[in-house]
């Protein structure tokens, strides 16, 4: 699989593959300090590797935050380099990361494991609804174009 997950790789945006092989080559810079008492979390992380201009590390961003920036600057959209976004049944958001492409009904993603941890990339499915397997929706988005 892991020839595969490179081969996904060189589908992305390069600038979105090389941010998310960066931080996987030292996926512990999750869990340090960005600045004193500042770890990134999983949106701040998203964001970096998708390119957002106001992002230039990986850092903590509030889910208000990012709701309101997803809102006013992307689009519901499943490419390769887009976000990806889990509600729980509550329509709480609980986690997001990138989604770099999918294989045999299996998503390659690469996310920040949580607030001050480390960052990995790895094959998981994705449901679009609350269905199989899943207390979960996923949305997907991808920056407006300029």
């Amino acid at each position: 699989m892991q020839g595969l997950a490179l081969e996904l790789l060189r589908k992305v945006p390069p600038r979105i593959g090389m941010r998310a092989i960066e931080l996987f080559k030292d996926s512990e810079i999750g869990t340090r300090e960005y600045r004193p008492g500042h770890y990134s979390n999983c949106v701040g992380t998203a964001l970096y590797v998708v390119g957002h201009p106001k992002v230039e590390i990986p850092m903590n961003i509030p889910w208000e935050d990012f709701e309101r920036i997803l809102e006013e600057e992307f689009t519901e959209d499943k490419i390769p380099g887009s976000i990806f976004l889990m509600r729980n049944r509550e329509r709480k958001y609980n986690h997001c990361g990138v989604f770099l492409g999918e294989h045999e009904n299996l998503q390659l993603i690469f996310h920040q494991l949580g607030h001050a941890k480390r960052f990995n990339w790895e094959w998981i499915k994705l449901h679009p609804d609350f269905t199989a397997e899943g207390y979960y929706k996923i949305s997907f988005y991808s920056l407006k174009k300029n």
